[in-house]
């Protein structure tokens, strides 16, 4: 019975193991995407401000820039995104 006890425990250890690899993986992941996500705000509050200075309209910027160039300067008062912003 003992044998069966160290198996069980052994078995239990690697999951919890196997379980905080995945957590860290999971983590690494969230990191990257909140890291681009910032790059994609920062990318489309570049080309809000430059289509907004610019007196030359480019529909191809404004076809980009979706509904973030549709009115206003497509930003929150606060100076994050607002169209389609999604916090976790």
């Amino acid at each position: 019975m003992k044998k069966c006890t160290n198996v069980c425990m052994l078995g239990s250890v690697l999951a919890q193991e196997e379980l905080e690899a995945y957590d860290k993986y999971q983590r690494q992941l969230e990191d990257a995407l909140d890291g681009k996500t910032a790059e994609l705000i920062a990318l489309r509050r570049a080309a809000l401000q430059h289509a907004a200075s610019s007196p030359v309209k480019s529909a191809p910027l404004q076809s980009a820039l979706g509904e973030w160039g549709a009115g206003g300067d497509g930003l929150s008062e606060a100076g994050g995104a607002t169209p389609g912003d999604t916090q976790r």
